[in-house]
């Protein structure tokens, strides 16, 4: 009896410890000027509406509004088109490990790929732009 109560303690306490590291989609903090970057190119119909009920996006889905705004890049201004690079060097994990791209891109404290796997760890928040520091 306690042989069975000790494997049932077991698996439990393995279903706890294992259940918060399942994978989850980093997404991007709200404070972050990349949404107002997507909000101007949306007023330019560049891309599509943001859901406003929902604005936070997730790191690959803000990707995809930069590839969008890529392929219409000749109707961008000068400095709209250093924030997209900017912003492509800051989200697209292709170019993390490119050594051209060093000086410009972001600095992680820890940045792992496997597979189709990637983890971005980053040491100090953005406290510039965060609205509860004042």
């Amino acid at each position: 009896m306690y042989k069975r109560l000790l494997q049932i303690l077991c698996v439990s306490i393995a279903i706890v410890v294992v259940s918060p590291l399942t994978a989850q989609v980093e997404n991007v903090p709200l404070h972050h000027e990349v949404y107002n970057f997507l909000k101007r190119m949306n007023v330019k119909q560049i891309i599509p509406s943001i859901h406003d009920d929902n604005p936070s996006l997730a790191r690959f889905e803000v990707f995809e509004y930069l590839q969008a705004i890529h392929d219409n890049e000749e109707s961008l201004s000068n400095t709209e088109k250093k924030l997209l690079h900017r912003f492509e060097l800051e989200f697209d994990y292709r170019e993390l490990n490119k050594p051209h791209a060093y000086k410009d891109k972001p600095k992680f404290l820890y940045y792992g790929e496997k597979d189709n796997n990637n983890l971005f760890v980053e040491l100090l928040s953005n406290t510039m732009n965060n609205p509860f520091i004042k």
